[in-house]
């Protein structure tokens, strides 16, 4: 069963990537001197607009996709594995420069702010999700004191009062209440630690989460088109074309959880393909967002389509082009994940091991002191 259970969530994180992928890969990226070129803030009424715009905002979708997958075991265990966290800042380093090197030697020029950012991609931002995903996992032991030590009122006004300030006003005010990712992160969190202690006949109930799905992705996407439209009509809304695309999003957040909760309660025998690709979830989407891929050869190749053949046919190109990502991209992620990746590993296991005893003098310091 336990095997069962964990292909059923391993699947549910491929799909994830796909969704990832599928709002990557679209000609949005670089900027307005690559021909084909499509400003995502700006709506216009027409097919292949629409489309695009629409595509960005599944990205999100995966990302939260993530975050409840790992809150829903990560709620059951305080344990922090420094040598994780190590693992990750170091493959996210060694992607980010690798991709620098290609960058350099392919021709490409980076300005200095490009490369300062492609040394450190975790804390510059460029590996945004990388990086709050690990303050998350960093924390995620103090969160679980709030919700194993709170009673079922008291952590269900928490969760409503995170929900309204963080995924109803933010995503409305996104510059109010100081909010950040990381924020929409531990709501998260927490919305998932309290179904797990007290909606247990809920997150198992696969029919009624079936129909809750279903009709909540009925209201965001007809949500999103909506707004689309709206976008190209009236005035203020120009340059806010993607505002539903954001992680915050009250709608695609419960979607979310009742399309986790079906596959959950799905039974998929146990694929240990399934499980390995899944594994290389983060390193898949570290090398298919690197900085050289994303802002260069993505706005180069839809560049030399919109040149040779028009957009007639976008629907297609970006399809191929999806296809032809997800699944190099896996392959290149498995083949990292046994070379480079396993250095990682073991470059993190040494650190750990030679740190650890400064890291256990230090807590003792700050326990004596207080």
């Amino acid at each position: 069963m336990q095997n069962n259970r964990k292909s059923n969530i391993e699947l549910l994180k491929i799909i994830a990537m796909i969704f990832i992928t599928l709002s990557h890969c679209l000609p949005v990226y670089g900027n307005a001197n690559y021909l084909g070129w499509i400003d995502e803030q700006n709506a216009v009424l027409e097919i292949n607009s629409l489309l695009v715009l629409f595509l960005r905002h599944v990205g999100q979708i995966g990302n939260i996709l993530f975050v409840i997958s790992s809150a829903w075991f990560l709620v059951d265990s305080n344990r922090v594995k420094p040598n994780k966290i190590i693992t990750i800042l170091l493959n996210a380093f060694f992607i980010s420069v690798g991709g620098l090197i290609i960058g350099i030697i392919g021709g490409i020029e980076f300005p200095a702010s490009s490369i300062i950012k492609m040394l450190f991609p975790t804390i510059s931002g460029l590996n945004w999700f990388v990086g709050c995903y690990l303050l998350l996992y960093a924390a995620h032991g103090y969160l679980n004191i709030i919700i194993d030590n709170s009673s079922k009122k008291s952590l269900m006004s928490l969760v409503l009062v995170l929900m309204v300030l963080y995924l109803i006003v933010c995503m409305a005010l996104p510059d109010a209440l100081y909010y950040s990712q990381l924020m929409c992160f531990i709501t998260v969190y927490l919305m998932v630690g309290y179904m797990k202690r007290y909606m247990s006949n809920f997150s198992g109930n696969r029919k009624l989460n079936i129909k809750l799905l279903i009709l909540l992705a009925f209201v965001y996407i007809g949500s999103i088109f909506i707004y689309l439209y709206m976008a190209t009509m009236i005035g203020f809304l120009q340059g806010r074309a993607i505002k539903l695309a954001c992680t915050n999003n009250v709608i695609m957040i419960l979607m979310d959880i009742a399309l986790f909760n079906v596959f959950k309660e799905t039974k998929v025998s146990y694929s240990a393909i399934l499980n390995k690709v899944a594994s290389v979830s983060l390193v898949f989407y570290l090398i298919t967002e690197n900085r050289v891929l994303a802002g260069h050869l993505r706005p180069a190749f839809f560049q030399w389509i919109y040149t040779n053949y028009g957009y007639e046919l976008l629907p297609a190109w970006i399809f191929i082009l999806n296809l032809v990502t997800f699944s190099v991209g896996i392959l290149v992620s498995l083949l990292y994940s046994n070379t480079i990746g396993r250095l990682s590993t073991a470059i993190s296991k040494q650190l750990e091991k030679r740190f650890r005893p400064l890291v256990n003098k230090f807590c003792i310091a700050l326990i004596k002191i207080d």
